[in-house]
């Protein structure tokens, strides 16, 4: 089978190269998810498509042994984050929206690579489409993510307009390497209306204005939708889809990825899912569906 990328054959082509050092910024800071993940990014290029790059481990996967949805969401926000920054800068994008879509399962091997062009930049919002490519298969997951632009102010971020980094630390100055969802400390709690993952702020998982990183938000949505989905099917489910609307920035914590099942098929489950500030009078940060399938074999 041929697998296709932004309507050209693809035959597992990898353009981007890994800078050969980490790159010397304030943010993220040391030992922040972003550098765990050993992510790495490049929007320099004079074709405007930014580009990034995210070791396939297995501490990314899920009970099916392929990589979750949520850990390849992260590669996809933060590539489409700088993507739009040069778009808008010396503005601010901030994450409004975020589809992405499993195109098939995603082997740990190798090093995936994001590939993000511009559908539209208009005066209020940009619109991003991103190809997540793995070495092995070829493409595996396909992300559409809208930004606000959000003018410049005192308090605003500060970021090159173009980027090469390597945010990979030295294996000695690495957080340990575990569970993703072992990393972020999540818990696996129930309620009568329904299952939902919990966990608490922390500079692990904070973005640059000290709220939850939009890659973390998606992680925990997705982890509570599968874990909402083997409840129902009582077995290993895997999420495929997955839409959010980022709402609120959460700076306190602790936070919940709350599920409730909207529609039970065969071998699949629909969820709704949301994040909660219980430390902020349960406000409201992000609302989405999910979708989560029974794991082959």
């Amino acid at each position: 089978m041929r697998y296709r990328l932004f309507g050209c054959a693809n035959n597992v082509r990898m353009t981007m190269k890994r800078p050969s050092d980490s790159a010397n910024m304030t943010y993220p800071k040391p030992g922040q998810i972003l550098r765990w993940m050993r992510l790495a990014v490049d929007n320099s290029g004079d074709d405007g498509i930014g580009r990034g790059l995210m070791p396939a481990l297995v501490d990314y996967t899920d009970s099916a042994g392929t990589l979750r949805l949520g850990a390849i969401s992260i590669l996809a926000d933060y590539v489409a984050g700088f993507s739009s920054l040069r778009t808008v800068s010396p503005d601010w994008p901030v994450t409004h929206d975020m589809a992405i879509h499993i195109t098939q399962p995603c082997p740990p091997e190798g090093e995936l690579e994001a590939e993000c062009r511009l559908v539209r930049a208009g005066r209020n919002n940009v619109v991003s489409e991103t190809s997540i490519v793995s070495p092995v298969v070829g493409e595996v997951a396909r992300a559409f993510v809208t930004f606000t632009r959000l003018p410049r102010r005192e308090d605003t971020p500060t970021a090159p307009a173009t980027t090469r980094a390597n945010l990979a630390e030295r294996l000695e100055k690495e957080a340990p390497r575990m569970r993703i969802d072992d990393a972020c400390g999540f818990r696996f709690e129930k309620a009568t209306s329904g299952p939902y993952v919990e966990f608490d702020h922390s500079p692990f998982v904070e973005n640059s204005v000290h709220a939850i990183q939009g890659g973390v938000v998606s992680l925990a949505m997705e982890r509570s939708a599968a874990w909402a989905a083997e409840l129902a099917l009582g077995q290993p489910c895997s999420s495929s889809d997955i839409h959010i609307h980022y709402l609120a920035l959460g700076k306190d914590g602790p936070f919940q990825a709350r599920a409730e099942v909207l529609r039970i098929a065969e071998n699949s489950v629909t969820s709704r899912v949301s994040v909660h500030d219980t430390g902020n009078d349960d406000r409201l940060l992000a609302l989405g569906v999910a979708t989560a399938t029974a794991a082959l074999g």
